[in-house]
């Protein structure tokens, strides 16, 4: 999650959905309207970041809670992952956008 131009279809919509409510929430907040975000840009690599990561670690925390059988495979859907998936599937995927 270096660049904003390197992020994949999903992660950009949910970018410009965060963008969007940041905004919306700003003025409805704000008086003094000197530190909106001029671009995209800037909020992804200020704001959005920090929000991401804290949103990655409540949803991995939630992983604990779902129930996984003796294949590793998980008993119920879990956000975008559908029953039956390998849990190490999604261990990983997580670990590949979390920093350390």
């Amino acid at each position: 999650m270096d660049s904003i131009y390197m992020l994949e279809k999903e992660e950009m919509w949910f970018l410009l959905k965060c963008y969007n409510d940041y905004i919306i929430d700003f003025y409805d907040l704000e008086d003094n309207y000197d530190n909106v975000p001029v671009c995209i840009s800037e909020f992804y690599n200020n704001e959005y970041k920090e929000y991401y990561q804290y949103l990655l670690d409540i949803v991995e925390e939630d992983l604990y809670y779902v129930g996984v059988d003796d294949n590793d495979k998980i008993q119920e859907d879990f956000y975008i992952w559908k029953c039956g998936t390998n849990i190490n599937i999604i261990k990983k995927w997580f670990k590949k956008r979390k920093k350390s």
